[in-house]
């Protein structure tokens, strides 16, 4: 397993899931976890997620669901959320 600190403290290794060589590393920020996982190598696609058990209660709401999708001129995909 690697560890760097710098600019980001990182972490890398790798395990088997079910038979198939997987990469795992994590990136902390001040307040997020960037954890990428890979079976090809490659990043594909980017997700957020949230653990809304782990917010203090003041922050936590019901999660918004996106109403509707767009594409910018630029490639880059717009969600726009109720309320």
């Amino acid at each position: 397993m690697a560890t760097h600190a710098f600019p980001v403290p990182t972490k890398q290794f790798a395990a088997e899931v079910q038979g198939v060589r997987t990469e795992f590393v994590l990136q902390g920020f001040d307040n997020r976890v960037l954890v990428m996982v890979t079976q090809l190598g490659k990043v594909g696609t980017m997700l957020q997620a949230r653990c809304v058990a782990l917010l203090p209660p003041s922050r936590r709401r019901r999660a918004k669901r996106p109403s509707s999708r767009r594409q910018r001129a630029d490639g880059a995909v717009v969600v726009r959320a109720k309320g």
